[in-house]
């Protein structure tokens, strides 16, 4: 049975080319938008237009990803197997990968800046907006999640965090 083929591309390669991606996609929705014949400008108003931009090209990065990245649909299903077996296990393919791969020192090191991050927000938003200490902390967890996910967009796993 074939487990591996050729990888054409990376998720870096395809996070590079997602800028590409989304003018291919604004264009395309340009021209769908004279195809069709509901399309309704009001609703289309500039916010949704950007939203679907966005979803879309997301999921043409995917797709691209998904087609290059070299792994064939027995690997694929092997993974989720697999990731099944550590969640009955109790572990997730993230904390084993943590636990298992990430240098400590290092995963340290982005806790502490991570941490100083939360507590320099937390103190801003309180000075700023006069929240409770609470919701202030709650906005800055919020921040440091859309950090993350600007992290996971950037490399072409934002879909990683929507999962979650």
């Amino acid at each position: 049975m074939l487990l591996e083929r050729k990888a054409l591309a990376t998720a870096s390669d395809v996070a590079r080319f997602k800028p590409q991606i989304s003018d291919w996609v604004e264009v395309l929705l340009d021209e769908f938008s004279t195809a069709s014949s509901r399309w309704d400008e009001e609703e289309a108003n500039e916010k949704r237009l950007k939203n679907m931009v966005s979803s879309i090209t997301n999921a043409v990065a995917l797709a691209l990803q998904d087609e290059t990245s070299g792994m064939a649909y027995s690997s694929k299903k092997n993974i989720r197997e697999e990731r099944c077996r550590l969640t009955e296990q109790g572990m997730t393919p993230g904390s084993r990968a943590l636990g298992a791969f990430a240098p400590t020192d290092q995963v340290d090191r982005i806790k502490t800046g991570l941490s100083r991050l939360h507590d320099g927000m937390v103190n801003d938003i309180i000075a700023e907006e006069g929240l409770m200490t609470g919701e202030a902390e709650d906005m800055a967890a919020e921040g440091i999640i859309e950090l993350v996910r600007e992290f996971l967009d950037s490399i072409g796993y934002r879909h990683m965090i929507d999962e979650y």
